[in-house]
């Protein structure tokens, strides 16, 4: 299960969920209507651990979300966490609204290709469309927020290499294609984390997840 109907709700031009059938009219109707529309200030924020006591994240899900892997630093377990003040700085919603709305469409061309690349290698978790039209809006806000190589780095990190997942030789290779490819592009994190993924699939007899 994997929150289809809001997820699915939240790529509509104006999203809203449907609780029951129209026909129906319940006693309660006026206060819980069939359907109700999402908020555009609605995100949705999930965490998971990743071991053996969880399901793993389906495709479906990868493809309409960004995954951001956090590991803890094995010298923070015995000092205390410090944290930075906030800055004290108001954020006003329309202005986050209008961010990156009167820029230029991103260059797709870098993702496009290793994109073309998965396919091609018939890479089970390759990109969707789906997945596709989620990096051109982000790449599409990053401009006026990071530069342009760092924004591409997040989001083949988060919304690309979360998807691989295959076992033998062909994996390998496939991997050892995409650090490169990364690491022509200047997409330092996820050329080490194609790294990452290929060493631990070694050792686990050529068995490669980017989980």
């Amino acid at each position: 299960y994997y929150l289809s109907r809001p997820i699915s709700a939240l790529e509509a031009a104006a999203p809203q969920v449907r609780l029951y059938g129209g026909e129906l009219h319940p006693a309660n109707e006026a206060r819980y209507p069939a359907t109700f529309p999402f908020p555009s200030n609605v995100r949705l924020v999930g965490t998971v651990n990743v071991d053996d006591t969880v399901e793993r994240l389906s495709p479906r899900f990868l493809s309409r979300a960004s995954v951001i892997w956090m590991e803890p630093a094995v010298e923070s377990f015995d000092k205390p966490l410090e944290l930075p003040e906030p800055p004290d700085v108001p954020v006003d919603w329309n202005g986050v609204c209008s961010a990156g709305s009167g820029a230029a469409a991103p260059s797709m061309e870098a993702i496009m290709r290793l994109t073309t690349f998965l396919h091609e290698q018939r890479v089970s978790g390759a990109p969707t469309p789906r997945s596709i039209h989620g990096i051109r809006a982000y790449l599409s806000v990053a401009q006026e927020l990071l530069p342009g190589k760092v924004a591409e780095d997040y989001q083949v990190l988060q919304r690309i290499l979360p998807g691989i997942r295959g076992v033998g030789e062909r994996y390998r290779r496939v991997l050892e294609e995409l650090a490169g490819m990364c690491g022509r592009q200047s997409w330092r994190m996820s050329a080490q984390r194609c790294e990452l993924i290929r060493a631990r699939g070694e050792e686990l007899g050529d068995f490669y997840d980017f989980f």
